[in-house]
């Protein structure tokens, strides 16, 4: 009996887990404002998080504070003149800010990322991402832009940063 307990409360937690890294709102490339704005509004009621949302012309603004972490968080979501999502930013404010890049900085071969230059990584071919990761202030800031790029062009770039 104690070992079905342990399975169950295992496989509960594993799925918090996945669920909590496979947030689907973070991976809008190609989604129009309306697909944003309703995944949005879905993971704010979800979680219940106070929110300010934010729109544009170009772009949807979130700020989530955390007020029992001590953290703020901000999304930027650009789209193109497609009217589709083709950049995210996020920038969090926390005492980890220093902590997490350092161990970004130690670990993003692990993390499945090429080095391309100061502070810019590249994804995988299939993915397409370049990633721009820094501090600001108290803050750190990840950029994450869809690259619409030839499988010549990824390796010119993979090429380019030796």
């Amino acid at each position: 009996m104690k070992n079905i307990l342990t399975i169950i409360v295992f496989f509960l937690l594993a799925n918090q887990v996945k669920s909590q890294k496979d947030t689907s709102w973070q991976n809008m490339y190609g989604s129009n404002k309306e697909e944003v704005k309703e995944k949005l509004t879905a993971f704010i009621h979800h979680y219940n998080y106070e929110n300010q949302i934010y729109y544009t012309d170009t772009t949807i603004e979130m700020m989530l504070p955390k007020a029992h972490r001590k953290r703020t968080m901000y999304f930027i979501f650009y789209f193109d003149k497609n009217n589709l999502c083709n950049s995210i930013s996020n920038t969090m404010c926390d005492s980890l800010t220093e902590k997490n890049l350092d161990y970004f900085n130690k670990n993003y071969r692990k993390l499945s990322w090429n080095k391309i230059g100061e502070n810019k990584y590249l994804s995988n071919y299939r993915e397409k991402i370049l990633l721009e990761i820094f501090t600001h202030e108290n803050c750190l800031v990840t950029i994450k832009t869809k690259l619409n790029i030839t499988r010549k062009e990824y390796k010119a770039m993979l090429k380019g940063s030796e």
